[in-house]
């Protein structure tokens, strides 16, 4: 039993251990990202399945259209204000400029208009499945919340672990009758 008790209460330490090292990540990442030339953007919609997941959060770094080649993923500002990630079918130079083709992986068809060159916000880099949801969760006050009370149940059960253990602890020494007479836990030698 003490060996149960003792292998929950590790797992329970690196889950709270990764879920605050997550959130602080997120958080210092989403904030100090953009100075560094680098915005993360969620992924809400599946044009772009099996190579970036519905839910994923995506690295996207400033561009030159001169960078731009076909194959490459970027994001995209339309004109209604409508933000689209879309791999890059061809690079076209028209008579009043340059201008990308793109197209969804899911879909059948490149999107029916070309889109300007200066729309392109960047080239998609980096991809992280499903980190998407813990970062929207971090945008809505239920989310937070939801967050905070997780990290206090999980450091409520991991008090009630270390409570359980030191009781198995002081029964081992003979000494469940009589508590006032246990050593101090850290003088026990387990």
């Amino acid at each position: 039993m003490k060996t149960a008790l003792r292998t929950m209460r590790r797992v329970l330490d690196l889950a709270l251990v990764i879920l605050v090292a997550a959130i602080l990540s997120l958080a210092i990442a989403t904030n100090a990202g953009p100075a560094l030339g680098h915005r993360l953007l969620v992924i809400r919609g599946g044009s772009m399945e099996h190579a970036i997941a519905l839910g994923s959060v995506v690295d996207v770094v400033p561009t030159s259209v001169e960078q731009l080649h076909a194959g490459d993923v970027v994001t995209v500002a339309e004109p209604n204000g409508v933000v689209v990630t879309h791999r890059v079918t061809r690079v076209a130079q028209l008579s009043d400029g340059w201008y990308v083709e793109i197209k969804g992986d899911a879909n059948s068809e490149p999107d029916p208009v070309l889109t300007p060159a200066a729309s392109v916000m960047g080239r998609v880099d980096l991809a992280l499945p499903a980190l998407g949801y813990l970062v929207y969760l971090l945008t809505i006050p239920a989310g937070i919340l939801s967050l905070f009370c997780l990290a206090a149940t999980m450091l409520l059960a991991i008090w009630l672990i270390e409570d359980l253990e030191e009781e198995e602890d002081y029964e081992d020494l003979g000494l469940e009758d009589e508590p006032g007479l246990a050593p101090h836990p850290g003088e026990l030698v387990g």
